[in-house]
């Protein structure tokens, strides 16, 4: 394991033997999350079980359809039927074989609200997608290359679609009386549709339902943690934006006939929030099942296990790059990590 050593009143990180003989790296945590080489659109297996969607001029990048999910429409007559309102016909180009799918033109862009929000009743009614089953009454946004809201569809849907999702992640932290950090980790409801009982940002939430990034912050640190807008104001800042897909299997090896295969991207605002004296997180709603504070060298340690939620252990990785524990001494592939966390993604953003 890394090791933890007090140098000068100050914690340092450093790598084992361990470490060295294993030729451990960060990089291997980051991949549990986004494991999508950078050529990954001109590979065979992605072209062959994958399809590209596009806005209605063909101008820009929606998101990417799994052929198996498509076949799965298919086979479903009222559902092929919303999904045809939507787009034309499956094209194939002959020189590459990759399969694309270009949304209709409507006289009116707010049109493409209600077709797919038929298309997600409809999908849900048919109770032919797993994704289905975390219906959240949550509509997330997609934007066109002005940055202006082009569709709003309901957030159970990504899995389908294979959209950009935006989020806001916060770390939380604080220094004892002998200048040790101790962070505060959540630990999942055992209720939550996903990733039950893992690990996770002291508070993080999707943006949904036209929040703007700000009210987002708010609204999840006072619904996740019982925190006060006054309490806490003057001591958290935005820090950074971490890009990366969500794929963590072997593009080569894996078959893509589950949902979970699907290839998705994540544009996560994050946020770090020393806490005052005397402030904490408490438990406010069902989503949480305990807050507890850990070291550095616990929080190291629990980062090599799968305790946590993969895309929340990146962004303890990003907050110890941030503050100095992992750096280029310590870490043999530090530039590789800085580029995986901050990838150039081929969807419009906000």
């Amino acid at each position: 394991m890394s090791r933890v050593i007090n140098k000068l009143g100050k914690e340092e990180l450093y790598r084992s033997e361990d470490d060295i003989k294993s030729n451990f790296s960060y990089i291997d945590i980051i991949k549990n999350t986004d494991n999508l080489p950078i050529n990954y659109s001109s590979n065979q297996n992605f072209i062959k079980n994958n399809i590209c969607l596009y806005s209605h001029d063909n101008s820009f990048l929606i998101g990417y359809m799994l052929v198996s999910t498509y076949n799965k429409i298919s086979g479903h007559e009222k559902l092929l039927e919303c999904f045809n309102n939507i787009f034309n016909p499956l094209v194939i180009d002959q020189a590459t074989i990759q399969k694309s799918l270009t949304l209709r033109t409507l006289e009116n862009h707010n049109n493409y609200d209600s077709l797919f929000e038929k298309f997600a009743n409809t999908a849900r009614e048919s109770d032919i997608f797993d994704c289905t089953k975390g219906w959240r009454n949550e509509k997330y946004t997609i934007y066109d290359n002005n940055k202006t809201p082009y569709i709003k569809l309901e957030r159970a849907m990504v899995n389908i679609f294979g959209i950009l999702t935006f989020g806001v992640h916060i770390n939380g932290y604080f220094f004892d009386d002998k200048n040790q950090l101790r962070m505060w980790i959540p630990r999942r409801s055992a209720k939550k549709p996903t990733w039950p009982l893992k690990l996770d940002n002291v508070v993080a939430g999707g943006i949904g339902n036209d929040d703007t990034v700000d009210t987002t912050l708010w609204k999840e640190l006072k619904e996740e943690a019982n925190l006060n807008r006054e309490d806490i104001e003057n001591n958290i800042h935005q820090v950074d934006a971490l890009s990366y897909f969500y794929f963590s299997k072997d593009l080569d090896k894996c078959d893509f006939q589950d949902e979970s295969d699907v290839i998705t991207a994540e544009l996560e605002f994050i946020y770090d929030l020393e806490f005052p004296k005397g402030i904490a997180p408490y438990i406010n709603d069902d989503e949480v099942h305990e807050f507890k504070h850990y070291g550095l060298q616990e929080l190291i340690n629990l980062l090599k296990t799968d305790e946590f939620k993969p895309n929340c252990a990146l962004v303890v990785i990003d907050f110890l790059i941030r503050h100095k524990f992992i750096t280029p001494d310590n870490e043999c592939k530090y530039a590789d990590i800085i580029a995986a966390t901050h990838r150039k993604l081929p969807f419009t953003s906000i």
